[in-house]
């Protein structure tokens, strides 16, 4: 195996365990996020990942005061916040009129609690539903180190058995 090799199978071990951990804290919907993880080979020695930038929003959260919601009647005629919600409650089967009277309770309650709130634990099987990222690293850090540092031992051992070869 090669030192990149290595890498790439640590990228996959760790990319895997973090949907595993997005999944667990229940955010998964429609896998898109999950779908977006991608690992580029960027040397021999460095791989890179990247994913939709949502998922960072879902890892540590918002503060209530960055919920762009007041409770009062802006005179605005749409809110792409309030339509976001409508949207999500749409697409789990609620009518238009539930949709909207969801979205505005569950930005009342955000605006309150931030994000993620208290509730939303229901859907975690961790009980947690931030700082997943987090979480993966504490739990498969020490392995995914070792896994890299076997794999790359093993380049050097194989290095180190192979015949010098003499040109004349």
């Amino acid at each position: 195996m090669t030192q990149a090799e290595t890498l790439q199978d640590a990228a996959e071990y760790l990319e895997k365990h973090i949907i595993a951990g997005w999944v667990a804290q229940g955010h998964h919907m429609s896998g898109a996020w999950e779908d977006s993880i991608t690992t580029n080979k960027v040397s021999d020695n460095e791989i890179e990942g990247n994913a939709r930038s949502y998922g960072m929003i879902v890892n540590f959260g918002i503060t209530p005061a960055r919920i762009p919601y007041g409770g009062e009647p802006t005179g605005a005629k749409t809110s792409k916040y309030i339509q976001g919600l409508f949207n999500y409650f749409k697409s789990k089967g609620k009518s238009d009129k539930d949709a909207l009277s969801f979205a505005f309770a569950t930005a009342k309650v955000q605006k309150k609690q931030g994000l993620s709130t208290q509730a939303s634990r229901l859907y975690s099987s961790t009980g947690e539903r931030q700082n997943f990222l987090q979480g993966v690293i504490d739990a498969i850090g020490i392995y995914l180190d070792n896994m890299i540092f076997d794999g790359l031992n093993d380049v050097i051992d194989t290095q180190a058995k192979e015949p010098e070869t003499q040109y004349i």
